[in-house]
């Protein structure tokens, strides 16, 4: 006898990933891209006065409540599933969002009403920083979904990496207000940020998540000519780095070259010895501007 259902094909690796492909993002994916960038883009829409505290208001603030409003309600079921799981980190974020909340208890007990709406307000944001791993879970359900945001997010870091470069070189002004930078002046000098935040630390951190990004994609790429288009943006995060003067990522970079030396053993000498040869020749060939004692990297590191 023979059968009515359709017979099964044997799906080739490479058809797979074809089909993978074209499966839609969905709206959810698309929403959540645009929640991502728009952590990376923190300079303040404009300075309100509520109760007699002033505060600022960033992009990331409203397009949180608009994804929690039209995205991740609809997503309670997949949501739940996630913090019931006692093997998931998504868990214990709740658990750390209790501190969280019952932290701003406490400032209203000891601040006073003048100090609500900062604590309301950064209670918000820390709740949105958590809870965001968990929508990522939720919702890049399958592997292209997963691939494109990792691209997006690694596209907003090649982004601040070469602005930060640009406000070093001077092609780019600075963006964040007098007023957040008055406290970030280091040698006569604003530290170049980009849009990330007026401190210095927080581009070496997201530098070095960049960094790792694309040393993971230049292994994987099928080509040498996108193995060397990857490179350039590695070069400007690495400088983003030197320009920004975080100690923190160049503790980051000496534990990067520990694991690279370990995870390949005796065949990462020639790679990294190519690494160190080509920065002391940048380092020798350079423009005056990045060997001037006046630049953060070298006054933090004396």
């Amino acid at each position: 006898m023979y059968s009515l259902a359709p017979a099964q094909t044997h799906r080739s690796p490479r058809s797979a990933a074809t089909a993978a492909r074209q499966e839609p993002l969905g709206l959810p994916t698309i929403s959540l891209a645009i929640l991502i960038t728009s952590y990376f883009y923190c300079l303040p829409l404009g300075r309100y006065s509520l109760g007699g505290v002033a505060s600022d208001f960033r992009i990331y603030d409203f397009t949180l409540l608009f994804f929690v409003a039209a995205i991740a309600l609809r997503k309670r079921s997949a949501i739940r599933a996630l913090t019931a799981d006692r093997s998931s980190f998504h868990r214990w974020c709740f658990f750390l969002l209790i501190i969280v909340w019952a932290s701003l208890i406490v400032t209203y007990g000891t601040g006073g009403p003048s100090r609500t709406l900062l604590a309301v307000l950064r209670s918000y944001r820390f709740t949105g920083f958590l809870l965001i791993a968990v929508f990522i879970v939720a919702i890049a359900n399958t592997p292209h979904r997963w691939r494109f945001l990792m691209a997006v997010f690694y596209t907003n870091v090649c982004v601040q990496a070469f602005l930060v470069c640009g406000q070093e070189l001077g092609i780019f002004p600075h963006l964040w207000p007098d007023y957040w930078t008055a406290g970030y002046w280091i040698a006569g000098n604003i530290v170049p940020t980009g849009t990330l935040s007026p401190h210095h630390k927080h581009v070496g951190v997201v530098m070095m998540l960049g960094i790792a990004m694309s040393v993971a994609y230049t292994s994987v790429a099928p080509r040498v000519a996108h193995k060397v288009l990857l490179i350039i943006p590695l070069a400007a995060m690495l400088m983003a780095v030197a320009v920004c003067g975080a100690r923190t990522a160049l503790l980051g970079l000496a534990a990067y070259v520990m694991a690279y030396l370990y995870v390949h053993k005796r065949k990462s000498v020639p790679t990294l010895a190519f690494v160190g040869f080509g920065l002391i020749v940048v380092y020798v060939y350079s423009p005056a501007w990045l060997t001037d004692p006046g630049t953060s990297f070298f006054v933090l590191t004396e």
